[in-house]
């Protein structure tokens, strides 16, 4: 899946920006893959309240997951009738946030196929209830 993250630095080390349209940066990630790339975001903000620059970035690179600290209603319309999955309300360090989301995304037990998981987000795993399996959320 790649996402694209709201960042105030061009690296993961950097930490998310609270203001999807005006954050100077993108950090989009593939998290199959682990790969990533910083995109500056040099757009200017529109009478709606939108960021053609912003948009654009996360419309044209296949971005499905959005993930910030607030967007503003029209780019979220915007992005919501895209079918784009949309994280508000974030804060936090980049590197931190990617671990979080990767362990949400487990929906079951890659050893029995259980579902009842355990989320533990200070030693970033996840551990089944069923089998007793633990995992790290880098898989």
């Amino acid at each position: 899946m790649k996402i694209a993250i709201s960042a105030t630095g061009e690296n993961i080390d950097s930490f998310i920006d609270r203001r999807f349209e005006r954050c100077p940066y993108f950090i989009i990630i593939d998290t199959e893959t682990k790969h990533f790339e910083s995109v500056a975001n040099v757009g200017t903000i529109k009478k709606d309240g939108t960021s053609s620059t912003a948009l654009d970035i996360v419309l044209a690179n296949g971005i499905e997951a959005v993930i910030t600290g607030d967007m503003r209603q029209g780019a979220y319309k915007i992005l919501s009738d895209a079918n784009k999955k949309i994280i508000t309300g974030v804060n936090g360090r980049i590197k931190n946030i990617i671990e979080e989301f990767r362990i949400n995304e487990i929906e079951k037990c890659p050893l029995c196929g259980g579902k009842d998981l355990i989320r533990d987000y200070d030693k970033m795993i996840v551990s089944c209830k069923n089998c007793g399996l633990e995992t790290s959320a880098i898989m």
